[in-house]
């Protein structure tokens, strides 16, 4: 993803929340530019934390949560299905934090309340 698809994705998304490109802009080259992030990367986090802060949901996968967590594929799905086991104990619906998502390639999971979802 090139810096301005992210942020026109993220604009596009966002911009009816008030966000502005130029405040937008400015947060991704940060993100890129002083914390050394990949533009994937700071645009993930930035979903997050706008999506947090709306109340919009956001989907990511299992290759959008390794690259954030510094994890493996294979390590992010054992946490998943550690913490599915979890939610299940607690008397709660895991598919309400972890979205299976079949593909011809494998299943994919997505976190539609970001990166959180493994750690909480």
């Amino acid at each position: 993803m090139t810096f301005d698809e992210a942020l026109g994705n993220l604009f596009g998304k966002y911009g009816k929340y008030g966000f502005d490109k130029e405040m937008l802009s400015k947060q991704l080259q940060d993100g890129v530019m002083n914390q050394g992030f990949s533009v994937n990367m700071a645009y993930n986090g930035l979903r997050m934390a706008l999506g947090i802060a709306t109340g919009q949901e956001e989907l990511f996968s299992v290759d959008d949560v390794a690259e954030m967590t510094e994890m493996t594929n294979d390590e992010v799905l054992q946490e998943i299905e550690k913490a599915r086991k979890e939610l299940v104990a607690a008397g709660e619906n895991p598919d309400d934090y972890f979205k299976p998502v079949e593909s011809s390639q494998r299943s994919v999971f997505y976190c539609p309340h970001g990166i959180s979802d493994l750690y909480s």
